[in-house]
């Protein structure tokens, strides 16, 4: 799966990554050996997790293994690595008493004193294939983090009856990048979103191909701080396919009353998403920008969707939606702004985006707190202030993935530059999901 546009990571994938030894694993090895060589392998994670000392590599060879609980933290300086041997592939299998691969520590249980530290775990799992149990319960997650600095690079994650990745309110500082993740096990409509971030701060979810998901494809809620969803692919969501904010239990929201905080979504193509390509509610702080949007709203809200789903009732506070380029049906509208989504609708900007609708009829927009319900650009930028250098133009995409063709008014370098808050240097595309950065 590594290619060119990993390129730009590999000083932070690198990061921490000094090794003291390997520990080799097998199906048919030994827990009693010694796990120095592929001849004289453990046979599971289990052990070779409690062995492992910082700076270690976990290399397990071809086969199916049962999951774990890990609890054996590495340090900052040096992590421990779990992947396979010698490019063999590697099947963790879940069972029906949980998540598959569990990161917890006992310190980080909800109901510690207040005067105890999370221990961070500085560990992370490459290039294998994890599967979630489709008969577990509503705990069988693929993985499931509890703790800080745990990273999930370039693995095949799927299966679960569940959510495929959960993080919960001590998870921060979570990497998510590269991965396949896909096929829950569960019916449309189920509980079972492909990422589900709960209250951790800092997650950083980027370059993974997210698909075939019964529910919303990547969300953060809870409070969540800082998160980052960028530069992913998402197909085939039966809800929303990223979202900032969403509802969490009153007794929850612990360290504030909205639902995310500083999120930014950008530079993802999403297709084939069956309710808004993207969405936020009840967040603070919200940067949607340089998103392209591909038959979305196939069944419900339209390309966008602003609400609040709030428990507490929380409206959202500063949402910007720019530099995205959306194309839809023309039933449902691009932009949905439903009751009370926002505290001051003032703080709501929504600007230079490109729609389209694939019979060429012209776009709709909802704003329900100013009477607005499937009115034409027109009528909402008179009416609101919003799009006003916004066009309705064919983005005329070509390839696979696709990206504007020479002409196509995506790359109408008159237009004004887009954020820059990604860190690269000005590219021509100006609207819709830009490459990586040319490093």
């Amino acid at each position: 799966m590594m290619s060119h546009k990993f390129i730009v990571l590999i000083a932070w994938l690198l990061a921490g990554a000094a090794h003291a030894n390997t520990l080799y694993v097998r199906p048919d090895g030994t827990d009693r050996a010694d796990g120095s060589t592929m001849f004289n392998a453990l046979r599971t994670i289990s052990e070779a997790a409690r062995r492992a000392a910082p700076g270690d590599v976990i290399e397990l060879g071809e086969g199916v293994y049962e999951g774990a609980v890990i609890s054996n933290p590495g340090r900052a300086d040096a992590w421990i690595r779990m992947e396979p041997h010698a490019g063999q592939k590697a099947v963790i299998q879940g069972s029906d008493r949980g998540p598959t691969i569990y990161f917890y520590h006992r310190s980080c249980d909800e109901d510690r004193a207040p005067d105890i530290e999370c221990q961070p775990m500085y560990w992370e799992l490459r290039g294998l294939s994890v599967r979630g149990s489709p008969g577990g319960d509503g705990n069988g997650y693929t993985v499931k983090i509890d703790t800080p600095q745990v990273r999930l690079v370039e693995n095949d994650l799927c299966c679960a009856r569940a959510d495929i990745v959960k993080l919960v309110r001590t998870a921060d500082d979570v990497a998510i990048v590269g991965n396949r993740i896909h096929h829950n096990a569960a019916p449309v409509g189920a509980n079972a979103q492909g990422v589900d971030i709960v209250g951790a701060d800092r997650t950083w979810v980027a370059f993974n191909h997210v698909h075939d998901i019964p529910s919303i494809g990547m969300y953060a809620k809870g409070n969540a701080r800082n998160t980052v969803f960028e530069h992913n692919r998402v197909e085939r969501v039966a809800s929303n396919g990223i979202m900032l904010g969403q509802s969490t239990d009153a007794e929850r929201l612990v360290d504030g009353k909205y639902e995310s905080y500083d999120g930014v979504v950008r530079d993802n193509l999403l297709s084939a998403i069956g309710w808004a390509c993207l969405a936020t509610a009840s967040s603070m702080n919200v940067h949607i920008h340089h998103n392209t949007c591909i038959d979305t709203g196939l069944t419900l809200h339209g390309a966008v969707l602003v609400s609040n789903e709030s428990e507490i009732g929380q409206a959202g506070r500063g949402v910007a939606i720019d530099h995205n380029l959306f194309i839809g049906g023309s039933r449902l509208p691009m932009i949905k702004v439903v009751e009370r989504a926002m505290e001051d609708l003032s703080t709501l900007r929504i600007d230079r985006n490109l729609y389209w609708t694939r019979d060429g009829s012209t776009p709709r927009f909802t704003l329900r707190d100013r009477g607005l319900e499937s009115v034409s650009i027109e009528r909402w930028r008179s009416a609101t202030g919003q799009d006003r250098n916004s066009r309705v133009a064919d983005p005329g995409l070509e390839g696979d993935p696709p990206r504007p063709r020479i002409g196509s008014p995506a790359l109408d370098t008159r237009w004004l530059g887009g954020p820059t808050d990604d860190g690269c240097a000005a590219r021509p595309q100006r609207v819709g999901a830009r490459p990586p950065c040319p490093r």
